[in-house]
């Protein structure tokens, strides 16, 4: 029923009379960038799972890096090797995924870089990652033969796909510590592209309804940024009749933020609510194969950035664009405090 899945058995058979230890290593695949943006980002890595915790290998810590001031700089690496309990293993870029998996569990885990290949446009831009999977099965009688089980599924990395795989497979998907977030706006996602058959307008209409959501917070946050803008003219006041003893200025200035139902973190308190939510919107669409190759309104493919044409090789995007004219007048609508110098008001 899964049209991605491979349904795989080896079997070994010890021909002597002697036992023999049995042990076989199964190689994952080879990974590569979709897209130059995608080089080096932890997207391009092999991963497995130890039955509690998911562990990725990025290619980075093959080819090395100098670290952000030299620290936590790193030479290049040919080969990687782990031990761990494996229930199973994978290696992926942003969009595609292979996962072994079986009944046995695995002992090691093996990362190695791959050569671009001849034909490649830029040779260090099709850097690969792959990995291999090693199992210890015991020892084999003379005589005796055993068999190994395995599912190996290579295809997009949709959620609900994986997610019906069993065994946190779904965890290929990398959502980080926002996780349920991330599964929850997914879920609320489908639901509307069931409706609006757009990932476009889905992405927009579930961002209007996260926004409504937290319209209550917003407005509470609003309220008392205005009440805070009305009192600047006597803060100011108690600034300077009390600039000598800064703790009565302070007593007077709590005093004054209660008289008139005054919370200095109200404006704030929503935005530090929403954060998780949309980092987990962000974690969640960066890797949504859904995604590839969906056109929207001028954006010829939902997965990459909706660049129009370049200017001296810079790179021209109407939504960024977009977003930072929205939040220039937002900006500007934020009550300023009359009391700042100058160059704070601005």
């Amino acid at each position: 029923d899964e049209p991605y899945t491979i349904e795989h058995s080896t079997t070994f058979k010890n021909n002597s009379t002697s036992k023999m230890p049995l042990s076989s290593i199964f190689n994952l695949g080879t990974a590569r960038p979709i897209t130059e943006e995608m080089i080096g980002v932890n997207f391009l890595n092999v991963g497995y799972f130890d039955g509690q915790d998911a562990e990725f290998i990025p290619i980075k810590k093959l080819t090395g890096g100098k670290g952000f001031l030299g620290i936590g700089a790193s030479d290049p690496k040919d080969v990687i090797a782990e031990s761990a309990r494996i229930e199973w293993s994978s290696v992926k870029n942003q969009f595609f995924a292979s996962v072994l998996s079986s009944g046995s569990i695995a002992s090691d885990v093996f990362v190695k870089k791959v050569a671009p290949p001849s034909d490649a446009v830029n040779q260090a831009d099709r850097l690969g990652i792959s990995g291999s999977v090693g199992y210890e099965l015991g020892t084999l009688a003379g005589g005796e033969s055993k068999s190994l089980e395995l599912q190996y599924f290579v295809g997009p990395k949709e959620f609900k796909r994986l997610q019906a795989m069993g065994n946190e497979q779904d965890l290929v998907m990398q959502f980080g510590f926002l996780g349920f977030f991330s599964k929850l706006l997914l879920a609320f996602m489908y639901l509307i592209h069931s409706v609006v058959p757009s990932w476009g307008w889905s992405i927009v209409i579930m961002t209007i309804c996260i926004k409504l959501l937290f319209w209550p917070l917003t407005a509470k946050a609003s309220r008392s940024q205005k009440r805070m803008a009305s009192i600047q003219g006597p803060m100011a006041e108690l600034k300077e009749k009390h600039k000598d003893n800064p703790q009565k200025m302070q007593q007077e200035t709590l005093k004054l933020f209660k008289e008139h139902q005054v919370n200095p973190v109200a404006g704030c308190l929503p935005m530090l609510i929403q954060m998780p939510i949309f980092l987990g919107l962000f974690y969640m669409l960066r890797t949504a194969s859904e995604l590839r190759f969906e056109s929207f309104l001028w954006v010829s493919d939902l997965s990459l950035p909706d660049t129009q044409f370049m200017v001296g090789g810079l790179p021209i995007n109407i939504l960024p664009m977009i977003m930072g004219v929205t939040m220039f007048f937002q900006m500007s609508m934020m009550p300023v405090s009359p009391t700042a110098d100058p160059m704070q008001q601005k």
